[in-house]
């Protein structure tokens, strides 16, 4: 589509027969003929289409954008059969993981691993799609960035209560570190079409159990500069009582019909303390 043709109003669409449809095609459809002149077939074809394309419902099926599975987890620096099993059934399109083993392979899927080490053989951060990943840079140490179709994702893991002064955090109080690491990411990070997920070590609303209220202040300020939403801020943590501290966001604009908690616990155990969290969109 040009530039002339946007700016014309041309719209998406499709007939039956496969026909591409455009608003501006069907409102440039010439006057009807005659009563006394014959109805040609092309005729009878534009105003079905025409009838089609003002229907509501037609334009939201044919326009809708396209609907992702989003999943974060933060596997705890472990890796098995059963990992990849639990991996394999959350069916996600895109998974922000967090604590990712060196040793991660999923079948037909594609991995970006942050580049920073969190200890050996263990990352900070990665980002597990079915579709190729463009590699971004990281944003911050403890996170990482990857472009696919036309959205970019962000996986990051941010400070806890006893993170410590060790880099990538510095010293000052809790409040500080996550400030200094949430100002980075708003410097490093898109600012449209964006997904931001992880282990944000905050709950974003009720009690908070793992970071501070000033850095639960400057997440959300950022959540909000971003124009994003974050449809895990209400679903519970494992612990009886909590609210989750890892989360999904997504554009504001994007229609969420799921958003929800998997258990991670398993007939054996927990394959890792954190639970994930699944959430379905259309960006």
């Amino acid at each position: 589509m040009t530039a002339a043709d946007a700016a014309d109003g041309f719209g998406c669409g499709s007939s039956s027969d496969g026909v591409l449809v455009t608003s501006a095609w069907l409102q440039r459809t010439p006057s009807p003929p005659a009563a006394t002149a014959p109805v040609s077939d092309l005729w009878r074809t534009r105003s079905r289409l025409r009838r089609l394309w003002t229907s509501p419902l037609t334009r939201r099926h044919i326009c809708h954008a396209p609907r992702v599975r989003i999943g974060t987890w933060n596997l705890a620096g472990r890796w098995s059969t059963d990992h990849l099993d639990f991996i394999l059934r959350l069916d996600c399109d895109v998974l922000l993981l967090t604590e990712v083993s060196e040793r991660l392979t999923v079948p037909n899927h594609h991995l970006h691993l942050g580049e920073q080490p969190m200890m050996p053989k263990r990352r900070w951060a990665a980002i597990l799609s079915r579709e190729p990943i463009t590699p971004l840079p990281d944003p911050h140490p403890a996170s990482t960035l990857g472009r696919i179709g036309t959205s970019a994702y962000c996986s990051s893991v941010l400070p806890w209560r006893s993170c410590g002064t060790c880099p990538p955090w510095g010293e000052g109080s809790h409040s500080d570190r996550t400030a200094r690491t949430v100002e980075r990411l708003r410097t490093n990070l898109p600012s449209t079409n964006l997904i931001w997920g992880g282990d944000w070590n905050h709950a974003l609303e009720g009690r908070e159990y793992a970071g501070s209220q000033g850095g639960r202040q400057r997440i959300a300020e950022l959540v909000a500069d971003l124009g994003l939403q974050v449809p895990t801020s209400q679903l519970s943590h494992r612990i009886d009582g909590l609210l989750s501290i890892d989360h999904l966001a997504v554009p504001d604009g994007a229609a969420v019909s799921e958003a929800r908690r998997v258990s991670a616990l398993t007939g054996g155990g927990q394959l890792s303390d954190h639970d994930a969290y699944v959430v379905v969109a259309d960006l």
